[in-house]
């Protein structure tokens, strides 16, 4: 009966240990997994303050631009002039070359109008000569 006793006491023992070891190994990965968590946090933390001071500087840029834009659009006018090219065209001038030629010249003179129009006042300066001199400058965008 000693025999059984000091078995069962070196089972419970032994029983006691492994809890303790397979506890404590237990308790060493929580904390590793836990230690990982808390580095992955502050390094969210640091992306996130990154991706909003990104946002920040992005607004501050959009704002600029937005605001250039408006002075653009506020400082110019867009003038758009057509010529329609009619049957009297093609009979008067059959020679495709010739014909483009002619509509160019008429769209010259209707963008000529239709910018004195827009802008009636020329600048008037005097050039080295004495002479005054009346100018329009503009700034030409063909769009694709």
């Amino acid at each position: 009966m000693d025999t059984v006793i000091t078995i069962s006491c070196y089972l419970f023992l032994l029983a006691g240990t492994l809890f303790f070891a397979f506890g404590a190994d237990r308790n060493r990965k929580n904390r590793r997994m836990e230690l990982r968590l808390e580095e992955n946090s502050k390094s969210i933390a640091k992306r996130e303050e990154a991706c909003r001071e990104a946002m920040r500087r992005n607004g501050a840029a959009r704002l600029e631009i937005d605001k250039k834009v408006g002075d653009f659009n506020i400082e110019h006018k867009l003038v758009t002039v057509n010529y329609v090219e009619t049957d009297e065209d093609v009979e008067k001038y059959p020679s495709q070359a010739k014909r483009l030629a002619v509509i160019k010249s008429r769209l010259a003179h209707n963008i000529g109008y239709g910018m004195i129009a827009e802008f009636p006042d020329p600048d008037i300066w005097t050039d080295d000569d004495g002479a005054r001199v009346f100018s329009y400058r503009f700034l030409v965008k063909k769009e694709k």
